[in-house]
């Protein structure tokens, strides 16, 4: 197998979790479309919750872009812990293992420069965009630690909390606080729904959203999980993005 195939084995979970997001996605934007005549809210504050959900929401997808196509040269950094089982996704008899991640990458327009730990597996990329088998690798290893974050705060979104301006290295900042303990309601019975989708069983951290690109600059997660097996784990999710 090549070093590619293994990547992108190592990545499949990634793709599943994805594909069940965009069907809770779907049914979500339904539960909102449904008539609710015993409510009074008024339209002012419907609309700015709906506008706070779909700057985080699309905040992700943002910061993925970056990461795909940079633009601008900036640092990222991760470090996590996060269930590092190789086979936990293709054996139903497999455990979560927890164990420590950690990135820094340096990116820009026309080079990737990334070193990454999982558990005790560590690898380096370095690799000029012109050199697309390389530069290809890099971005593997450098997705591999966002796409989890980027799909957990997709989920939440419509349930964080705006909590007002703030500064990320710099840069002006949305923050949005998430805990999915104190949900009650419709949000309670949407995230109740995701759950029986996607392994998440609570969400509880801070997000920042750039104002000025909408890009996820800054997350900080705890998340609780709980699969159909009867395994229960925590993890953690903290990433940063410094502009150089």
């Amino acid at each position: 197998m090549t070093r590619i195939d293994e990547r992108t084995e190592r990545l499949h979970p990634g793709w599943i979790a994805g594909i069940a997001c965009v069907a809770l996605a779907l049914l979500l934007a339904g539960c909102k479309s449904s008539p609710k005549p015993a409510e009074t809210t008024s339209v002012v504050p419907h609309a700015k919750v709906n506008t706070a959900s779909k700057e985080l929401s699309n905040s992700g997808k943002v910061l993925m872009d970056a990461l795909n196509h940079p633009k601008t040269a900036f640092h990222y950094s991760y470090k996590g812990q996060e269930n590092i089982s190789d086979h936990y996704a293709s054996d139903k008899s497999a455990k979560p293992q927890v164990g420590d991640v950690t990135m820094e990458a340096d990116v820009s327009a026309d080079e990737l420069d990334v070193t990454a730990t999982r558990g005790t597996k560590k690898e380096a990329h370095k690799a000029k965009k012109e050199d697309q088998l390389n530069w290809s690798l890099a971005q593997l290893a450098l997705l591999s630690s966002v796409t989890g974050p980027v799909m957990d705060i997709s989920v939440v979104s419509s349930m964080a909390s705006a909590a007002g301006p703030d500064l990320v290295n710099g840069m002006a900042a949305n923050k949005f606080n998430i805990d999915t303990t104190t949900l009650v309601g419709h949000q309670k019975a949407a995230f109740d729904v995701a759950k029986t989708i996607l392994t998440l069983k609570d969400v509880k951290g801070t997000a920042w959203v750039a104002k000025d690109s909408g890009e996820l600059v800054k997350f900080n997660l705890d998340v609780s999980r709980a699969d159909d097996r009867g395994n229960t784990w925590q993890e953690h999710r903290e990433g940063e993005v410094t502009p150089k």
